[in-house]
């Protein structure tokens, strides 16, 4: 508790080095954590770290030390890696690797855990934060629309540390009414919940200053409400199932694509969403609290 309160006071005493970071509207607080990691310098150099992470900082000290190693906001335009490769033994023991990757001039951090696990969730929360701030600390956008609508747009994009194409469906948060981020926890509860071969499951869910953002699987099917026009007109399918591959056709041919599942779909589109749709609620979380996710 007393490592939190003294981010938190420092952080109020930051707003000139730091972006002022609203507070988050549908999303829970993110996971905070500390700990001590090694650091190996360029030169060759092990050094203890104290680290402290509470959003949207990032401490990082010389073991026993009030001097920040790095900037608070060292996070804020960077990518995380869990870095296998690097493991290795310090002092006869086996240190295991993760590297926070400056997107502005490439500086990189090697820090060490102590054991697996401990690499992955530091990994695992440090990118949590990161993406948080900015989407491209975790992906890679390469400028194709796959949809847009009313209140939203699905681009494609790379997401950098599972090396995979995904759909990341964008809300503009100015654009919904208190009930309608209501709904959209309601997609996204589903979504994520959804593991099934017929169902495009929810990845992550992000919540930045301006937009939310649902990283969906990317299905290169096609749109579902265009794939069942095409058929009624020539009253055969349009592509061979055998066209894609044997998942992504089973979801595709069932209109469960990221783009089908767009926020701007029309009425008339066979796949209903929450976001476009605001009249069907959940009852389950009919006035319940927004955050939830």
């Amino acid at each position: 508790m007393e490592a939190r309160r003294s981010v938190r006071e420092q952080y109020q005493g930051m707003a000139e080095q730091l972006d002022e970071v609203p507070e988050f509207l549908i999303r829970r607080a993110l996971p905070t954590k500390s700990g001590v990691l090694l650091e190996q310098k360029y030169d060759g150099e092990w050094v203890e770290r104290d680290l402290v992470l509470v959003w949207p900082t990032l401490e990082i000290r010389v073991r026993g030390k009030t001097q920040l190693a790095y900037p608070a906001d060292v996070l804020h335009q960077s990518v995380v890696f869990a870095q296998s490769e690097l493991d290795c033994t310090f002092n006869g023991q086996n240190v295991f690797a993760l590297q926070i990757v400056s997107r502005e001039d490439d500086t990189t951090i090697t820090l060490f855990a102590a054991n697996h696990k401990d690499r992955t969730d530091w990994a695992s929360k440090l990118r949590k934060h990161a993406v948080h701030v900015d989407i491209e600390n975790g992906f890679q956008l390469d400028g194709r629309t796959l949809g847009t609508g009313n209140y939203a747009s699905v681009y494609l994009a790379r997401d950098l540390v599972h090396e995979r194409d995904v759909a990341l469906k964008v809300v503009e948060k100015s654009r919904l009414t208190e009930e309608e981020r209501k709904l959209l926890a309601d997609e996204v509860l589903v979504s994520k919940a959804a593991d099934n071969a017929f169902c495009v499951q929810t990845l992550e869910f992000i919540e930045l200053g301006e937009q939310y953002v649902l990283v969906v699987e990317y299905m290169e099917g096609g749109d579902l409400y265009d794939r069942v026009v095409c058929e009624q007109v020539s009253n055969q399918p349009c592509v061979s199932a055998a066209a894609v591959p044997e998942v992504a056709g089973r979801r595709a041919l069932l209109g469960a694509t990221s783009a089908s599942a767009r926020p701007g779909c029309t009425p008339r589109s066979p796949v209903w969403c929450a976001v476009c749709s605001p009249a069907r609620p959940s009852a389950s979380r009919r006035g319940a609290e927004t955050h939830c996710i």
